[in-house]
């Protein structure tokens, strides 16, 4: 679409909001104060982050109280500092792609013939028992960390990149399933009944039926990926060793003992560590909107 139609179509929305407005002024006085609010509170959470990643390109000893919100001088001494005198963009980068990806690979495994399962085949209590599986997603996982915790330690997981991965998963597993099953409920059966009428059997019927999943699978990837990315109780409590920090967790190493925060690494740290999981999400948009509206992604 070219700046002009743009401008046009603007305008003709322009031109509808102020007919609206002037002949129901309640119903846009109602409107205009919840977009109101809505900015207002757009704001509220925007702006701290706004100004903690512009602290990023300031020069350390530029950062101040009262912040400024725009840096005078953009300096990357921060990105230098942590590419070079820490592990972050190296080891705990790499342990966190390891984590992400192998929950989601688990994930897909689990959720796809689960999600498919509970959507083809007549189970019984199969109502109870998808709400047995929201229920276990209700749990607070702070409820069972001591019992997940001598479980591990027993095994002797403990301390290792897999026990955060499994438990990353498990994590993300049941919305997974419910969201795939809900996907594959608006996929028609013909495909799968003509399969089965060549000879195919259900598992042969399953993998043709399948790449048709493929915006769900997308979604519920991305959706399991940030998941994994963002946890931080699971490696706090359950690695012990620098060496397998992931991200959430190497960001302490920022704030000092005594609660001293270096903001200018700090910010730097955040921006690169929520760089990898916005051009994902970027790049796979339609993909993800598509799966979680349960719709077709075309292109």
């Amino acid at each position: 679409m070219s700046v002009r139609d743009q401008l046009v179509r603007w305008r003709y929305h322009w031109h509808n909001a102020t007919r609206f407005a002037r002949d129901h002024p309640h119903s846009a006085l109602v409107r205009l104060s919840g977009l109101g609010i809505m900015v207002f509170a757009a704001i509220y959470f925007v702006l701290p982050l706004y100004w903690l990643f512009s602290a990023a390109f300031k020069a350390p000893r530029t950062i101040d109280y009262p912040p400024s919100l725009i840096p005078e001088a953009i300096s990357f001494e921060n990105f230098v500092t942590i590419a070079t005198e820490t592990q972050f963009v190296g080891q705990y980068m790499i342990n966190s792609v390891l984590v992400s990806t192998g929950a989601v690979v688990i994930v897909l495994v689990l959720a796809t013939p689960a999600g498919y399962a509970f959507s083809r085949y007549d189970i019984k209590y199969k109502q109870y028992l998808m709400v047995a599986i929201l229920f276990v997603q209700m749990i607070p996982f702070l409820a069972m960390i001591i019992p997940l915790y001598r479980i591990f330690s027993v095994v002797g997981l403990l301390d290792t990149l897999f026990v955060i991965t499994l438990l990353s998963a498990a994590n993300t597993t049941p919305v997974a399933t419910w969201l795939i099953k809900g996907y594959f409920d608006t996929v028609p059966d013909g495909l799968e009944e003509a399969a089965r009428v060549g000879g195919a059997s259900r598992f042969q019927a399953f993998r043709v039926i399948v790449p048709l999943a493929k915006p769900a699978l997308g979604a519920v990837a991305l959706y399991a990926f940030v998941g994994a990315w963002n946890q931080f109780i699971i490696p706090l409590t359950f690695i012990s060793s620098q060496s397998k920090w992931v991200f959430p967790v190497a960001l302490y190493e920022f704030i000092s003992l005594r609660g001293v925060v270096n903001w200018g690494l700090l910010g730097a740290a955040s921006l690169i560590a929520m760089l990898p999981v916005l051009v994902l999400f970027v790049v796979f948009q339609r993909q993800f909107v598509a799966g979680l509206k349960g719709t077709e992604f075309k292109g």
